[in-house]
């Protein structure tokens, strides 16, 4: 039986490396069978002057072994952010991990990293290609947040707002919108969740899916979103994640975590802080797919 493999909703956006941003990766795979959280990539840093970071963290992360579980989360200062888990039904699958998170007032010296371990008793936890890009939100000519920390658990049939971001567009012109939550689908073979980011109306990008039979909010996806997005008007713009489950039925739902949503005004004039797809740029740049 032939199986095809589907790509949708693709963006790529390249984003110029200032002397302010922090960057580092970690491309090749680790393991580990520590139930204990392990370091897979770190930045340390101190802000030169007080200020607002967003920090962007990815990586891959499989299990290798089917109904038990690996964890991922970004750890900053020793406190926890985004908290994520996985339960695999193929041993070779590799999943996708991402965390977005405003950071206010950072001062004096900062260590962010991105640790997985091992959750149940059985298997072995792998985790590549991790990558943090923590960014000052006054390198850009504006900036908008919201987030939501805790789990959104909707049983409507119709999508229903869960995250709302007004953003305060004060000049028309492009805006970088990055995106990025937990999402989690209904334990049934055949309700699903669906997952929506919105722009001003406009879909920008869902999901479908369900979780790992009998695993239930244990087994979660990311959604990731990176686009620049032309507003030829002023004004609020509504940038809104949205769920619903496709049917009903008892114990079912659809379940958003860790959401949040950014929003970048880029200079009219003046050196591009941001590219799209296609674009000639100078310089070092850090890319994003979503």
């Amino acid at each position: 039986m032939a199986v095809s493999a589907t790509l949708r909703d693709s963006h790529v956006v390249g984003i110029q490396k200032l002397s302010s941003d922090v960057w580092a990766a970690s491309a090749g795979a680790s393991s580990t069978t520590s139930t204990a959280f392990q370091d897979k990539v770190s930045v340390t840093f101190t802000p030169v002057s007080t200020g607002d970071y967003y920090v962007l963290a990815t990586a891959e992360c499989r299990h290798d072994t089917a109904g038990h579980r690996m964890a991922c989360q970004l750890d900053h200062g020793g406190s926890a952010v985004g908290v994520w888990q996985m339960v695999p039904t193929s041993t070779s699958e590799y999943r996708t991990f991402a965390v977005l998170v405003k950071l206010p007032a950072l001062s004096g010296s900062q260590t962010i990293k991105v640790q997985f371990r091992r959750v149940t008793a059985t298997g072995t936890s792998y985790i590549r290609n991790a990558r943090i890009w923590a960014f000052r939100g006054d390198t850009f000519a504006n900036a908008g947040y919201a987030e939501d920390a805790t789990s959104q658990t909707q049983t409507a049939t119709t999508l229903t707002d869960e995250l709302v971001l007004s953003y305060n567009v004060a000049t028309a012109g492009d805006h970088l919108i990055i995106a990025a939550a937990h999402a989690t689908g209904p334990n049934d073979a055949t309700i699903r969740g669906e997952h929506v980011l919105k722009v001003d109306g406009v879909t920008k990008v869902a999901d479908s899916l369900r979780r790992n039979a009998a695993t239930f909010a244990n087994d979660m996806a990311s959604f990731l979103y990176a686009e620049v997005v032309n507003f030829s008007t002023t004004g609020n713009k509504p940038i809104k994640f949205q769920q619903r489950r496709t049917g009903t039925g008892i114990g079912v739902a659809s379940v958003f975590t860790r959401q949040a949503i950014v929003a970048l005004a880029l200079p009219v004039a003046g050196p591009a802080r941001v590219v799209s797809l296609g674009q000639v740029f100078l310089g070092d740049r850090v890319a994003y797919s979503g």
